[in-house]
């Protein structure tokens, strides 16, 4: 990122929240209730709409809005 004076030459201003959220419906309950593995939880979570944390922080690099290093935790 470059810097400027409003960030003080850091390329950054204010903070950034980078969140992951999975809703558990009836159907993911019963998927768990079943047994079903991790892998087909997974499946069935990102049908669902859930966005992998490491998947969002990327987005947002791609954005401009940070910068790898700052991410670089969650990879």
């Amino acid at each position: 990122a470059a810097g400027c004076p409003a960030c003080d030459g850091t390329g950054h201003r204010g903070r950034l929240g980078l969140f992951e959220f999975l809703a558990v419906d009836e159907s993911f309950r019963a998927a768990i209730a079943a047994g079903a593995t991790l892998e087909e939880l997974r499946t069935q979570a990102r049908v669902g709409g859930w966005v992998p944390l490491r998947t969002s922080a990327l987005e947002r690099v791609r954005a401009g809005d940070t910068t790898v290093e700052e991410i670089r935790p969650l990879l």
